[in-house]
């Protein structure tokens, strides 16, 4: 599996989004934005009942890193009122 996971890549708010598979550990957050216009980037883990939870350190409100751990299955990011969004994750525990 590559260290890299590709979240967004030029995506607005609204934009179309797709799960990741990644496997359980401690990854990097990459995200930058064109334009903010006080909205956020949040990711997402998928859970066994079909629905998504909230990756805790994982908010971001401006160009920014964060480290976080996610578990076994899928990723999504959110996006609210932000433009432009690139975001990636990085394997960093390997």
């Amino acid at each position: 599996m590559s260290n890299k996971v590709i979240l967004a890549e030029n995506i607005d708010a609204g934009g179309t989004l797709t799960a990741k598979v990644v496997q359980r550990g401690t990854y990097v957050l990459m995200v930058k934005a064109a334009v903010w216009g006080g909205g956020n980037t949040k990711v997402n883990a998928g859970t066994p009942w079909a629905s998504t939870l909230p990756v805790p350190n994982s908010t971001l409100t401006a160009d920014g890193i964060a480290t976080i751990v996610v578990p076994d299955g899928t990723v999504t990011l959110s996006i609210t009122t932000a433009t432009g969004v690139y975001a990636y994750l990085f394997r960093a525990d390997r």
